[in-house]
């Protein structure tokens, strides 16, 4: 028997994480935290590793190069609310049944109940250990990232289809109320489904999301040629001479050696290689395309959605730029939009420490 996911207990933790007690100064050492000699960053660090590992396989280190003040202070905070006793952890793996699939999950984090949408495999690798930490996220898999997976009852797997499945999987993880994760296209079925069942979700977080299906072509087109540095290009024409190696590297997996191919699309660092991210990860090439052609518009003749949602895009973004965001019309009354200078398309991986600082705060500014 599947036992419950979590509970809105641990609603609070969220406070202890990002705000310090009125008229109380906060002041923590390592010897407090960790006990003499030891760093509290490395202690919580090793001891968040072990546990993400044990899940997903050892996660690549962050992009940057330091660790910001901002950064330090939340770890040693969370190594603190870490130690704090909880009632017994969910189980940390599962199934999700839904028509025509399996949909396999994991169980990352402590803090606030959350589902992520997309891979199982590859989101909890890129996402950090603050962010991992202030919410407790179910990572769920589409069924395109699911061999074997068919459509349900042959309707093409659209967003909508994919609205269904979230809804699904809320009820078999017993989640009455969370914090809804969705990136790249999943962004977009994150906002969707927030829009549909806006009394189960306090919050929703759209990562390099889509406004609708098809994008503004022409804003995309434009913003590389006015963005693309000569340098960025020329590594670009690099990257797709090598497309039909990966494709062959990549038996059944199309999806990936596109995206590798075309990482000077996807990231700040042109050069990077973003294969290690998708160690694991299966592909349904079919539902894949499915979701990314499949046509979805926003229904805007109802009341506003009051659930407040924060949509985070990259400058070096080219694939969803951040113009394709302009002039768009939504149903949420509350729509927060942040751009990140020194992200491409996956600002939680490649700009860690100001993504971490404006979720936080946008979830304690929306309680």
């Amino acid at each position: 028997m599947r036992r419950p996911f979590s509970a809105w207990f641990l609603r609070p933790r969220l406070d202890r994480i990002t705000r310090k007690p009125p008229n109380k100064p906060l002041l923590l050492t390592n010897a407090d935290v960790c006990g003499s000699g030891r760093s509290a960053a490395a202690f919580y660090w090793e001891r968040s590793q072990q546990n993400a590992e044990s899940l997903c396989g050892p996660r690549p280190m962050p992009r940057e190069g330091t660790v910001s003040k901002v950064s330090i202070f939340l770890t040693c905070v969370l190594a603190v609310a870490a130690a704090t006793p909880l009632r017994a952890q969910p189980q940390t793996s599962g199934t999700i049944d839904v028509p025509g699939a399996h949909l396999p999950y994991v169980v990352v984090g402590r803090g606030l109940p959350c589902i992520t949408y997309g891979s199982e495999l590859y989101y909890p690798r890129v996402f950090s250990q603050v962010f991992a930490d202030a919410l407790q996220c179910a990572h769920v898999a589409e069924r395109g990232f699911v061999p074997g997976a068919t459509r349900r009852d042959g309707v093409p797997f659209g967003v909508s289809e994919a609205v269904a499945d979230i809804e699904l999987a809320r009820q078999q993880l017993r989640l009455e109320r969370f914090v809804m994760v969705g990136h790249s296209i999943h962004g977009l079925v994150a906002l969707a489904y927030a829009a549909k069942y806006p009394e189960h979700v306090t919050h929703v977080v759209a990562i390099g999301g889509l406004p609708s299906l098809p994008t503004n072509g022409d804003s995309v087109r434009a913003y590389r040629a006015r963005q693309f540095s000569a340098g960025r290009r020329a590594q670009h024409d690099k990257n797709r001479l090598a497309l039909d190696s990966l494709t062959r590297a990549h038996p059944g997996r199309r999806v990936v050696a596109s995206y590798v191919a075309n990482g000077a699309l996807y990231w700040a660092d042109s050069t990077f290689d973003s294969t290690p991210l998708w160690s694991g990860v299966a592909i349904n090439d079919a539902l894949v395309t499915d979701l990314q052609t499949t046509p979805f518009q926003w229904d805007l003749s109802g009341d506003p959605i009051k659930v407040p949602a924060f949509v985070a895009l990259g400058v070096h973004d080219y694939v969803v730029p951040p113009t394709v965001w302009k002039g768009v019309r939504t149903p949420f009354a509350s729509l927060t939009i942040r751009v990140f200078d020194r992200a491409g398309h996956t600002p939680q991986y490649e700009n860690a420490t100001d993504f971490d600082r404006e979720v936080l705060r946008f979830f304690r500014s929306r309680q």
